[in-house]
């Protein structure tokens, strides 16, 4: 819908702005070698992993806010977690909306080695021009 009205798809590249239809760009990180997987999680403010991580995960078990199988294999990948980083280097992610403020594209950049394909229309973040 536009203003209220349908329109027809045909009409829809007449509601946008013009994009290029495709464009590429490489960015090769400058943590490749030294970038560790250490699964965390933001508590309060506060980083947590290894052993401390696995007793928030038993505790919010405990609470009903996760399911048992989910704190397993979140202790399995904890003390997993260089096999984890091979597994993750032979993969590519490809991630529709990469600029998204609360999207993975970040968090997947900071695992270090691995391959990440980013989509995305060519416009600044939103929530940086506020």
């Amino acid at each position: 819908e536009s203003n209220g009205e349908r329109v027809k798809l045909s009409m829809i590249k007449n509601l946008v702005p013009e994009f290029p239809v495709f464009a590429t760009e490489t960015v090769v990180g400058s943590r490749y070698d030294t970038a560790v997987f250490n699964p965390s999680i933001t508590v309060h403010d506060e980083q947590i992993s290894g052993q401390e991580l696995k007793t928030f995960t038993k505790d919010l078990v405990a609470r009903d806010y996760i399911e048992n199988s989910a704190a397993v294999k979140s202790d399995w990948v904890i003390e997993h977690k260089d096999d984890v980083q091979k597994d993750l280097e032979k993969l590519v992610f490809v991630v529709f909306g990469a600029g998204a403020a609360l999207g993975p594209f970040q968090h997947l950049l900071r695992l270090g080695k691995i391959s990440v394909v980013a989509v995305d229309v060519p416009v600044e973040p939103v929530w940086e021009g506020q």
